[in-house]
């Protein structure tokens, strides 16, 4: 009967050492931060992509520029392919494949630079947002902040989102 009595005994020392951390975690102070919105609406994300706007508008506006001249020949090679010469019209297909390529390259680059460009941008971001965050935490005394990315669900009751882009409004 001892066995029993062990087991019980230790069965009610678990449920009271969990009950114990359930009442802890009432009365801790949980935050919720939605970062997506905090990354596309702050100040801060608006200048950001501003910036990598005016950064890569030349290279956009050249890319606009190839890609006209590359359908303005390939239409050119379409429209009078009837009256070529089988030899100028291997010319003009391959000259066109080629432009086609370069475009396609340069396309390409710019994408992977904008793309490298973006991330850098939102990292600076995202080390903002987490330092304001960790601000009023501090200030406000909480436990616990979490993100879209940790929870399946946050109530507006626990949402600090508004707190944090206002104080990233005014820094």
């Amino acid at each position: 009967m001892k066995k029993p009595s062990i087991f019980f005994a230790h069965a009610i020392g678990m449920a009271l050492l969990a009950m114990s951390g359930t009442v802890a975690a009432q009365n801790a102070k949980v935050g919720f931060v939605d970062v997506g919105r905090l990354l596309e609406d702050s100040p801060q994300a608006v200048a950001a992509r501003q910036k990598l706007q005016n950064e890569f508008a030349p290279r956009n506006e050249e890319l606009e520029k190839l890609h006209k001249e590359v359908s303005e020949l390939a239409q050119k090679l379409t429209n009078e392919s009837d009256v070529m010469s089988e030899e100028k019209r291997l010319d003009q297909e391959r000259e066109v494949q080629r432009r086609r390529r370069d475009f396609e390259r340069k396309r390409d680059e710019v994408r992977e630079d904008l793309a490298i460009r973006r991330n850098e941008e939102l990292g600076k971001l995202q080390d903002e947002v987490n330092a304001v965050v960790a601000e009023i935490a501090n200030e406000e005394g909480f436990d616990l902040i979490l993100t879209q990315a940790v929870s399946l669900y946050a109530s507006k009751r626990i949402d600090i989102t508004d707190r944090v882009l206002k104080k990233m409004n005014n820094p």
